[in-house]
Protein backbone atom coordinates (compact mmCIF):
# COMPACT_ATOMS: atom_id res chain seq x y z
CA UNK A 1 0.00 0.00 0.00
CA UNK A 2 1.73 2.98 -1.16
CA UNK A 3 0.30 6.62 0.15
CA UNK A 4 1.78 9.40 -1.93
CA UNK A 5 1.55 13.13 -1.09
CA UNK A 6 1.57 16.19 -3.15
CA UNK A 7 4.42 18.04 -3.09
CA UNK A 8 4.09 21.16 -1.33
CA UNK A 9 4.65 23.10 -4.38
CA UNK A 10 1.25 21.69 -5.74
CA UNK A 11 -1.13 22.37 -1.98
CA UNK A 12 -2.47 25.50 -3.59
CA UNK A 13 -5.91 24.04 -4.47
CA UNK A 14 -5.83 25.75 -7.77
CA UNK A 15 -2.81 24.32 -9.35
CA UNK A 16 -3.29 21.17 -12.14
CA UNK A 17 -1.02 19.12 -9.96
CA UNK A 18 -3.23 19.36 -6.63
CA UNK A 19 -6.33 18.49 -9.11
CA UNK A 20 -4.80 15.41 -9.95
CA UNK A 21 -4.14 14.78 -6.55
CA UNK A 22 -7.49 15.37 -5.60
CA UNK A 23 -8.55 12.83 -8.01
CA UNK A 24 -6.09 10.46 -6.58
CA UNK A 25 -6.63 10.66 -3.28
CA UNK A 26 -10.68 10.27 -4.07
CA UNK A 27 -9.84 7.10 -5.16
CA UNK A 28 -7.68 5.58 -1.81
CA UNK A 29 -9.43 4.68 0.61
CA UNK A 30 -6.87 4.82 3.24
CA UNK A 31 -6.89 8.58 2.63
CA UNK A 32 -10.35 8.57 3.74
CA UNK A 33 -9.54 7.47 7.29
CA UNK A 34 -7.41 10.60 7.90
CA UNK A 35 -7.56 14.28 7.14
CA UNK A 36 -4.81 15.54 4.93
CA UNK A 37 -4.71 18.75 6.67
CA UNK A 38 -5.39 20.53 10.15
CA UNK A 39 -8.71 20.64 11.19
CA UNK A 40 -8.52 24.33 13.24
CA UNK A 41 -6.25 25.67 10.43
CA UNK A 42 -6.82 24.02 7.24
CA UNK A 43 -3.34 24.22 6.45
CA UNK A 44 -1.58 20.79 5.35
CA UNK A 45 -0.05 18.54 8.22
CA UNK A 46 3.63 18.12 9.03
CA UNK A 47 3.02 15.86 11.81
CA UNK A 48 0.31 13.31 13.35
CA UNK A 49 -0.49 13.68 17.32
CA UNK A 50 -0.25 9.80 18.26
CA UNK A 51 -1.64 10.88 21.42
CA UNK A 52 -4.54 8.01 22.80
CA UNK A 53 -7.45 11.39 23.03
CA UNK A 54 -5.77 13.33 19.73
CA UNK A 55 -5.33 11.41 16.47
CA UNK A 56 -5.18 14.32 14.39
CA UNK A 57 -3.05 16.01 11.82
CA UNK A 58 -1.20 18.70 12.93
CA UNK A 59 0.35 22.30 11.12
CA UNK A 60 2.60 24.31 12.75
CA UNK A 61 0.35 26.16 14.06
CA UNK A 62 -0.57 23.26 16.47
CA UNK A 63 2.32 22.41 17.58
CA UNK A 64 2.33 24.08 20.61
CA UNK A 65 -0.98 22.33 21.96
CA UNK A 66 0.24 18.69 21.73
CA UNK A 67 3.22 19.70 23.31
CA UNK A 68 4.64 16.14 24.89
CA UNK A 69 2.43 14.10 22.83
CA UNK A 70 4.01 11.64 20.69
CA UNK A 71 4.20 12.39 17.30
CA UNK A 72 4.74 11.02 13.77
CA UNK A 73 6.34 12.78 10.72
CA UNK A 74 4.45 12.64 7.77
CA UNK A 75 7.17 10.60 5.54
CA UNK A 76 6.96 7.92 8.56
CA UNK A 77 2.79 8.74 8.35
CA UNK A 78 2.04 6.07 5.33
CA UNK A 79 3.96 3.10 7.52
CA UNK A 80 2.13 4.10 10.76
CA UNK A 81 -1.03 4.22 9.32
CA UNK A 82 -0.24 0.93 7.22
CA UNK A 83 0.48 -0.49 10.76
CA UNK A 84 -2.68 1.21 12.28
CA UNK A 85 -5.11 -0.38 9.42
CA UNK A 86 -3.08 -3.95 9.43
CA UNK A 87 -4.22 -3.73 13.62
CA UNK A 88 -7.52 -3.03 12.52
CA UNK A 89 -7.92 -5.80 9.88
CA UNK A 90 -6.33 -8.19 12.48
CA UNK A 91 -9.34 -6.81 14.66
CA UNK A 92 -11.88 -7.47 12.34
CA UNK A 93 -10.30 -10.88 11.29
CA UNK A 94 -10.85 -11.72 14.95
CA UNK A 95 -14.51 -11.03 15.22
CA UNK A 96 -15.24 -12.48 11.58
CA UNK A 97 -13.52 -15.75 13.44
CA UNK A 98 -15.53 -15.64 16.80
CA UNK A 99 -18.88 -14.60 14.72
CA UNK A 100 -17.77 -17.82 12.71
CA UNK A 101 -17.12 -20.21 15.74
CA UNK A 102 -20.07 -18.63 17.73
CA UNK A 103 -22.28 -19.35 14.36
CA UNK A 104 -20.31 -23.06 13.94
CA UNK A 105 -21.45 -23.74 17.83
CA UNK A 106 -24.76 -22.56 17.30
CA UNK A 107 -25.16 -25.01 14.10
CA UNK A 108 -23.61 -27.73 16.29
CA UNK A 109 -26.24 -26.94 18.65
CA UNK A 110 -29.02 -27.42 16.57
CA UNK A 111 -27.42 -30.07 15.49
CA UNK A 112 -27.29 -32.08 18.49
CA UNK A 113 -30.81 -30.70 19.48
CA UNK A 114 -32.09 -31.62 15.83
CA UNK A 115 -30.47 -35.32 16.46
CA UNK A 116 -32.02 -35.75 20.18
CA UNK A 117 -35.10 -35.27 18.66
CA UNK A 118 -35.21 -37.71 16.02
CA UNK A 119 -33.48 -39.88 18.57
CA UNK A 120 -36.50 -39.58 21.11
CA UNK A 121 -38.61 -39.72 18.13
CA UNK A 122 -37.01 -43.44 16.97
CA UNK A 123 -37.27 -44.56 20.50
CA UNK A 124 -41.00 -43.33 21.22
CA UNK A 125 -42.06 -45.40 17.57
CA UNK A 126 -39.73 -48.12 18.63
CA UNK A 127 -41.56 -48.67 22.04
CA UNK A 128 -44.53 -48.39 19.96
CA UNK A 129 -43.67 -50.84 18.08
CA UNK A 130 -42.58 -53.25 20.92
CA UNK A 131 -45.91 -53.00 22.42
CA UNK A 132 -47.44 -53.44 19.53
CA UNK A 133 -45.29 -56.95 19.35
CA UNK A 134 -46.56 -57.74 22.24
CA UNK A 135 -49.99 -57.27 21.97
CA UNK A 136 -49.66 -59.30 18.84
CA UNK A 137 -47.72 -61.90 20.27
CA UNK A 138 -50.01 -61.71 23.32
CA UNK A 139 -53.12 -62.36 21.31
CA UNK A 140 -51.54 -65.28 19.42
CA UNK A 141 -50.78 -66.84 22.65
CA UNK A 142 -54.19 -66.69 23.78
CA UNK A 143 -55.53 -67.68 20.57
CA UNK A 144 -52.94 -70.97 20.97
CA UNK A 145 -54.22 -71.05 24.16
CA UNK A 146 -58.04 -71.70 22.95
CA UNK A 147 -57.20 -73.85 20.22
CA UNK A 148 -55.46 -75.85 22.69
CA UNK A 149 -57.92 -76.09 25.17
CA UNK A 150 -60.92 -76.60 21.81
CA UNK A 151 -58.03 -79.86 21.01
CA UNK A 152 -57.83 -80.89 24.58
CA UNK A 153 -61.23 -80.57 24.75
CA UNK A 154 -61.92 -82.60 21.45
CA UNK A 155 -59.50 -85.41 22.18
CA UNK A 156 -60.95 -85.62 26.01
CA UNK A 157 -64.55 -86.71 23.92
CA UNK A 158 -62.79 -88.78 21.76
CA UNK A 159 -61.07 -90.89 24.80
CA UNK A 160 -64.24 -90.98 26.33
CA UNK A 161 -66.25 -92.02 23.39
CA UNK A 162 -63.65 -94.98 22.45
CA UNK A 163 -63.83 -95.78 26.59
CA UNK A 164 -67.65 -95.91 26.38
CA UNK A 165 -66.70 -98.22 22.97
CA UNK A 166 -64.72 -101.02 25.44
Amino acid sequence: LVIRRPPRSTLDRSSAASDVYKRQVSTQSTWDLMEEECKLHRKAFILFCNNDKCQVPLCPKCLPSHDGHDRIDEDDFPAFLRKKLEGSLRDVELKVDLIKAEEKDESQDEAKRSFFQMWNEINKNIRKLEEEILRKIQLHFESLAIELSTRNAVSERIRAKNRSYI
